[in-house]
């Protein structure tokens, strides 16, 4: 070979590495090594190893009643719901009888402040009706005062007892014994018993004057 051509050489070798550089990089990039797996490889290889060589996957079998159990189950469920409303039956009636119980307690006190202030006027009046009476009677006893016996016996003989009575004390016994020896013998025993039988406290003659 002449000296020429040897001269040469090392520059075809470095021409022809670096033309076949990019073709062994790309090369690289496309081809995964040999021990780099993909994901989805993995998950069948692990897939395939849970499940023995020679046995088929079978799904579970499903919860399947029979028409009798289903029968039951809805009878079942239908009880509990009549439970339930008899529950909340029985709930909004315990609820209505509170609410009744509570009125009927208002009310109650209600009556009993109502009966105690109709007592109070009944008790009232009565104090003033007997108040007006004995004013009635010793302004009575006062006129008959001015009077004779006689005329005094005439007025009195005609009133109730229940005039006659108290007006008779406020006159005192000097001028009561004196009006009712000049009333007329019956009258004077109805009134005289009376008297004794039923004393009525009131005015008396000095009390009465003025």
């Amino acid at each position: 070979m002449s000296l020429s051509i040897r001269r040469y050489i090392p520059t075809v070798l470095v021409m022809c590495t670096l033309a076949w550089a990019p073709l062994a990089s790309a090369q690289t990039v496309n081809t995964p090594p040999p021990d780099e797996e993909s994901p989805e490889a993995e998950d069948t290889e692990s897939a395939d190893s849970a499940v023995p060589s020679g046995q088929a996957t079978v799904a579970p079998p499903g919860c399947s009643l029979t028409a009798q159990e289903e029968l039951l189950l809805s009878e079942y469920r239908l009880t509990l719901q009549r439970l339930e409303q008899r529950r909340l039956l029985v709930e909004a009636r315990e609820q209505a009888l509170l609410a009744l119980q509570r009125q009927v307690r208002t009310d109650m006190d209600r009556l009993r402040e109502m009966q105690g202030q109709l007592i109070q006027q009944m008790d009232d009046q009565e104090r003033q009706r007997e108040a007006d009476r004995r004013t009635r009677i010793t302004q009575l006893a006062r006129l008959l005062r001015g009077m004779r016996a006689a005329e005094a016996a005439r007025i009195l003989s005609e009133q109730p007892n229940e005039i006659a009575v108290p007006t008779l004390e406020a006159l005192g016994d000097r001028i009561g014994g004196k009006v009712l020896a000049a009333m007329p013998t019956e009258r004077a025993a109805l009134l005289a018993e009376t008297l004794i039988a039923q004393p009525v406290p009131v005015t008396t003659e000095e009390e009465a004057q003025p």
